[in-house]
């Protein structure tokens, strides 16, 4: 079968400006990475392969509390539930109020993270018009 046309200069360009293509290279990224520590601590032998699988194991834990915390936000489930009333202006406000111990508060904090962005000062301020 003969793959020439699949991987043309048009093509490559499409999938580079594609919408997703930066957002998966940096999920792949921070995987290699993981990956790349794990080995570059066995080559020195400062960690056994118990110690890579536990660290691996932490973030997969941190990822399932992600996963978890977005589909009680979805659903409106408690810690997510809160009305967002008068005195709480700012969402920001709203967000510090939740509360997800004993798991990590992954969501509330990329939340937190993302309206301290201020829009104009954003690489791509047309990202940000409604």
């Amino acid at each position: 079968m003969d793959h020439a046309d699949s991987l043309s200069k048009t093509r490559v360009k499409a999938i580079i400006e594609g919408r997703n293509f930066w957002s998966d290279l940096k999920i792949l990224a921070f995987v290699l990475d993981l990956l790349h520590k794990a080995i570059l601590a066995l080559e020195a032998r400062k960690v056994t392969l118990a110690d890579c699988f536990l660290s691996f194991k932490f973030y997969l834990q941190k990822q399932n509390a992600l996963y978890s915390q977005l589909r009680k936000y979805k659903d409106k489930e408690a810690p997510f539930d809160l009305e967002f009333a008068t005195g709480y202006e700012e969402p920001i406000n709203w967000w510090n109020l939740i509360d997800t111990s004993p798991d990590p508060d992954s969501l509330p904090r990329i939340a937190r993270h993302l309206f301290s962005i201020c829009p104009n000062s954003a690489s791509c301020e047309r990202g940000f018009l409604v």
